[in-house]
């Protein structure tokens, strides 16, 4: 490839991603050839990207040298430098991440600010063809849908700023871009890392694609990036309106959560069900897996009784009659065990904040606020109060009965959905149980024509 049909490919890229050469602009360069390349070629159309990069500082001394040759060449091409250092053992601290996902977490936000920073409205990375093949394969490997066929789209947003990553090399292969490089009698950096066995991607990029090269033919990575390309094409113009629409239709509000109506998704067939099920947990519930594997236990519970679910770190989706709830993760800062609630002191509990406030005389009306509002006789209290979620075993003598009941039923009684009652509170006096927020509260220190007291406590759902 001729460095001047290298350049026309690079510059047809831009046009299709609507970037001019005098746009502001964000390079993503590492010092290794791929992203050695696509500056000289940026420069060479014109642009004056603004060049970012990351010093890991994996590697010892020879990260230092990356960031080293990288500072050389924008003093050389007069380009504007910004460089980041991040503690990559203090990240991995209590991190379930990879050190490779956490790199390219630190990369790309760092990437974005770097944007912002410069008034650009994109990143360019040297992503190529066979990058693009080995992410398709990566993802069939792991169990995908439909959007890892798909592999790296060629341009996608960062976050909410507005900034795009954008990859101009992603229909050009590896060995076209070194030919360039030395064509142009590039210098560039070698990363040991690419060619070690001990992640996935240098293995398979090592081991694997020759052999498959060897069976298929050299043009096999470019034919996997072409059929990535079809593939994205079908998701955003066919698949992605058709989504939209049935999602439209299915979706509805649930407390802390959303709901699928199970009723309308009936009318679909089960592969429908099955990728609407994964974009709602896409965008409800974006930690969720986003494999056929987890599709298929979510069509499951189609099909399963009221009250199961599944679950994981990434939130829970639960089966209530007629519906599918999706709710996110739990607050880690939600207590555990009982709390205090005092008077004047709002108490941020599981689902919502508390508030116990000592009123001068009754309200004109008891019912004012029900039923997150309730009001009880002071002086029959044991101040201060405490809060805790309901426990099995636990029972109150509801407003207005003779008897106890257990919490439990009442919970049932209310209709309270199944994903909702793991959750339900209880505040005590002492050991006794005087109200379930939003339930009912107990008889005994109920207001009466004698107090002198009264204590209002209010209940305020997070959602």
């Amino acid at each position: 490839m001729t460095t001047s049909s290298f350049l026309d490919a690079v510059r047809a890229a831009l046009l299709r991603l609507e970037i001019a050469p005098d746009q502001p602009l964000v390079a993503g360069v590492s010092g290794g050839v791929d992203s050695r390349a696509l500056l000289h070629a940026l420069v060479q159309l014109g642009c004056r990207p603004v060049v970012a990069h990351v010093n890991y500082g994996l590697r010892g001394a020879a990260s230092d040298e990356d960031e080293a040759f990288v500072r050389r060449l924008c003093a050389e091409a007069g380009l504007p430098l910004h460089t980041a250092h991040p503690d990559m053992a203090a990240l991995r601290q209590g991190s379930r991440l990879s050190t490779q996902a956490l790199a390219r977490r630190c990369r790309y936000r760092f990437f974005e600010r770097v944007a912002r920073r410069a008034g650009a409205g994109a990143v360019a990375v040297a992503h190529h063809a066979d990058d693009q093949a080995e992410t398709v394969l990566i993802n069939l490997f792991r169990g995908t849908g439909i959007r890892g066929l798909a592999g790296m789209a060629a341009a996608r947003p960062l976050g909410k700023s507005g900034v795009r990553v954008v990859r101009p090399l992603l229909e050009i292969g590896r060995a076209r871009i070194a030919a360039f490089a030395q064509e142009e009698r590039l210098l560039w950096r070698e990363d040991a890392a690419n060619h070690s066995r001990k992640y996935r991607r240098s293995a398979l990029r090592t081991e694997i694609m020759p052999l498959v090269q060897e069976i298929f033919g050299s043009g096999v990575s470019l034919a996997l990036a072409r059929e990535a390309a079809l593939t994205a094409e079908v998701i955003e113009y066919v698949l992605e309106p058709r989504l939209s629409l049935l999602l439209a239709q299915c979706l509805q509000p649930a407390a802390a959560g959303v709901a699928l109506d199970l009723n309308v998704a009936a009318a679909w067939s089960a592969a429908e069900r099955r990728l609407v099920y994964l974009e709602a947990a896409k965008l409800h519930l974006p930690r969720a897996p986003r494999t056929s594997a987890f599709a298929r236990r979510l069509e499951a519970l189609t099909h399963a009784q009221t009250g199961r679910r599944a679950s994981g770190p990434w939130g829970a989706v639960w089966r209530d009659r007629d519906r599918l709830v999706l709710l996110p993760p739990a607050s880690e800062a939600a207590p555990g065990a009982p709390a205090t609630l005092a008077p004047g002191l709002p108490l941020d509990a599981p689902g919502g904040v508390l508030r116990l406030d000592l009123l001068p005389e009754p309200p004109t009306d008891l019912s004012e606020g029900a039923p997150w509002t309730a009001y009880f006789d002071a002086d029959r209290l044991e101040l201060p109060l405490t809060v805790r979620r309901w426990a099995p075993g636990d029972r109150l003598r509801p407003l207005g009965m003779t008897g106890r009941k257990k919490i439990s039923d009442l919970l049932t009684d209310e209709g309270l959905p199944t994903f909702r009652r793991d959750d339900a509170l209880v505040v005590l006096s002492g050991k006794t149980i005087v109200w379930v927020p939003g339930v009912r509260m107990a008889h005994a220190p109920r207001v009466r024509p004698e107090t002198r007291r009264v204590a209002r406590i209010t209940f305020a759902p997070h959602a």
